[in-house]
């Protein structure tokens, strides 16, 4: 993001164990992770701060593809958006979940001033790591874009990735 703020304050994307289990102190990154298919996968080990290393085991952390953080609805009743920077790309594709038949959200093209380009607008209703964007007729050449995506008031959608392909 351009401008960034933690959304959640003291959220753990992998919280230590419970008393009593070897990550119960604290963990560490173990400086390995993959992308494999629709998930990623962290490895971490424990910091036993009281000198006591009997116990080094390592644990793996399996989380969505690119699902370290998501965009979404703040205020439930409440519409909601977001706009991305300018762009050039001829493939765009969602990392979305929580869409529903009833509950889609639409995703518009706009030129480089937020001005939305006729006939480029899409309801989203299909859930996965990579969603391709299907828009009636060809992107834009050679042009800067953005995306405006829309959410619906009610609507659980939440946006973890936007792909753009040359």
């Amino acid at each position: 993001g351009v401008h960034y703020r933690e959304p959640v304050p003291g959220f753990q994307i992998i919280p230590r164990g419970k008393e009593g289990e070897w990550d119960d102190i604290a963990i560490l990154q173990g400086h390995a992770f993959v992308n494999e298919g629709d998930k990623t996968m962290i490895w971490y080990s424990h910091w036993n701060t009281g000198g006591d290393l009997e116990n080094m085991d390592i644990g793996l952390a399996t989380l969505r593809r690119d699902g370290f953080g998501s965009l979404s609805r703040k205020v439930a009743e409440e519409e909601g958006h977001f706009i991305t920077s300018p762009f050039e790309a001829k493939e765009i594709a969602l990392n979305v979940d929580g869409l529903t038949a009833e509950s889609p959200i639409s995703v518009q093209l706009l030129d480089p001033l937020d001005h939305p380009l006729d006939g480029y607008e899409v309801k989203l209703t299909t859930n996965g790591v990579r969603v391709p964007l299907t828009w009636p007729k060809s992107l834009p050449a050679g042009k800067k874009l953005a995306l405006r995506v829309n959410f619906p008031a009610g609507s659980t959608a939440k946006v973890y990735a936007i792909y753009l392909n040359d």
